[in-house]
Parts: C-alpha cells; structure tokens; sequence
C-alpha cells in the first residue's frame, strides 16, 4: 500500500511521518456512496492487519473534470491518474440506454466493452515490430500526457521526452513480447 511505502521510506531516512490524504476524482453525477461505505471497513482491516505499524490516511472525494483546476496551487505534492484519461470519450454501446440498470450491471458492461475493445486495439496496432510498436505505444501515451506536460514544458522538451520514450519501449518490444503496458510518470515540485 502507499501509505506503507511512504512510511518505510520516512523511517529509513529519519523523517517524520507526513499525513496522508488521497483524494478521489470523479464527474459530480457519479456516486461516491459506495466507496465511502467501504472505506471505514477497509481503515479497520488495515488497522487490524498493520496493528502498530497502522499509518492513518485521510480519504476525500473531489466532485469535478480534472480538465480544470481542482486544487489550489502548492497543496498537493503528487499526483496519480490510473488509466482514466483515454477512455473519457468512449462510451460504450448501450450504456447510455440502460440508466434503469444497476449501477454494477453498468459497470460491468462499460468494463466488458472497454478490455474488449482494449484487446482489439492491442492485436491490430502492436502485430508489427519492437521498433513501430513503440513508436504507436509512445503516441497513445503522449495522447494522455500531454495536455498535462504541456503546462510545465515547451515543445521542444515534449518532442525530445516522447522520441526517448518510443525508442526505450520499442527496444523493449523487440526483445520481448508485451501484452499491456502500464507508465508511470511523476512530476515533483522543486523547493
């Protein structure tokens, strides 16, 4: 867990233990409902399992497009977007016709057509060699980073990030076949 490495990491280095807050994005006619039922249960499993070494976290959920502004600057040191930017336009079929259906019922049907749709993408696009795929690997993640990076970078720094980006991955790719693809990419603020 997150809080479990930030905490060994402060103890190996002598730091005090920060607080920390995670805090939930979502469109404001979605429903936090069911997350923040679970989260008292999973806070006392956490607690039972971790026992002293329990670090508490604090959960919030922030209503809102993060195509603006939601924070105030300087008042969070990281952020993580887990595979959610790429699918904002696509709603699947038959979604949009079944607001009656359970909200898992619908869940479940976006998650279908997405991994299928996923996986149809994946054997089209990436059935050519190391080098191509990772030319196309690194243009669908500039597709999602970008519009982030640009606010911090020129173009000049992007174009010179993502040609390293295509040649690390598609020099990976020729040496070994890949299924998904996960990146990370972290931004820290200097001072």
């Amino acid at each position: 867990m997150i809080a479990g490495a930030v905490t060994e990491h402060c103890r190996r280095r002598g730091f005090q233990q920060p607080d920390i807050q995670f805090f939930l994005n979502d469109l404001p006619g979605n429903d936090f409902n069911n997350i923040f039922q679970f989260l008292m249960s999973f806070q006392e499993q956490v607690r039972e399992v971790k026992g002293d070494n329990f670090v508490p976290f604090y959960v919030s959920g922030l209503p809102g497009s993060f195509h603006q502004r939601l924070f105030p600057d300087k008042s969070v040191h990281f952020f993580h977007s887990s595979y959610c930017q790429m699918w904002l336009s696509q709603v699947p079929r038959g979604l949009a016709q079944c607001e009656k259906v359970a909200p898992m019922a619908r869940e479940k049907l976006y998650l279908e057509q997405i991994f299928r749709s996923v996986d149809q993408v994946f054997a089209k696009e990436f059935a050519v060699d190391g080098i191509k795929s990772g030319e196309i690997v690194a243009k669908y993640f500039r597709a999602t980073a970008e519009p982030i990076l640009s606010r911090h970078f020129d173009n000049e720094v992007l174009e010179e990030l993502f040609s390293r980006y295509a040649k690390v991955i598609g020099k990976h790719l020729s040496m070994c076949k890949a299924k998904f693809m996960s990146s990370v990419l972290v931004l820290k603020l200097k001072g």
